[in-house]
């Protein structure tokens, strides 16, 4: 299983930016009367930039991105792992903190899972096998089978741990963004805020895209 880092896909659809749009779904081209535009002050907003350039969302989000690759790696090794490995493993895994003796005994055994997966490719790959490496195959093939019940389990609670940690993650930054959103607009005494890729046309004077990332990097 792979998290991967997701865009900021809702960081504009929060409370503030939806009071901003006073109403307004802008989710087709929108095209605005002469009248609507003498009442209502516009300003527009590029949520892909703003998504591409919010520096320290991109920075938490890459850092859990980073530690789900980790966790998928070693769950890969966990699965040729002995039944006594595996009980050590587990209770390594999920131990925080965890001192220097024992990121050592778990890269250990993240090693010896990982050196059985490349001897049992190697073995499969081979045409004439001797009967000990049937053995070995066949031991292999038991730990696999027998680990799949807890390695699931255990994949399932790491990785649940780490869709919580992305979901607070987006939820701060999301809430933070749309702040930033509402204060600038008030700031250029703005009624409206509108997605700018909703737009058929606009002048990129009425752009807040950068005032707003202005803010959010300081």
């Amino acid at each position: 299983m792979k998290l991967r880092a997701q865009k900021l896909n809702g960081l504009l659809t929060g409370k503030v930016l939806g009071a901003l749009m006073l109403g307004f779904v802008a989710v087709s081209p929108l095209v605005v009367s002469p009248a609507q535009a003498q009442a209502v002050t516009v300003g527009t907003l590029d949520e892909d930039e703003l998504a591409d350039k919010y520096t320290s969302y991109k920075s938490a989000l890459d850092a859990i991105e980073g530690r789900a690759k980790g966790i998928d790696r070693q769950l890969e090794a966990r699965e040729l792992l002995s039944p006594e490995e595996g009980k050590q493993f587990d209770a390594l895994i999920v131990k925080s903190p965890r001192v220097a003796a024992d990121e050592g005994a778990l890269n250990g055994l993240v090693k010896a899972g990982t050196d059985r997966r490349a001897e049992y490719l190697a073995l499969i790959a081979k045409s004439n096998r001797t009967a000990d490496e049937e053995t070995k195959i066949k031991q292999f093939l038991g730990y696999s089978q027998g680990n799949d019940a807890d390695l699931r389990t255990l994949s399932n609670k790491l990785f649940g741990a780490i869709k919580a940690e992305q979901e607070e993650a987006e939820k701060k930054f999301t809430d933070n963004a749309n702040s930033i959103i509402a204060d600038v607009a008030k700031k250029k005494g703005l009624k409206l805020v509108v997605r700018k890729r909703a737009l058929v046309w606009s002048d990129d004077a009425v752009d807040i895209t950068k005032d707003v990332l202005a803010q959010l990097n300081k």
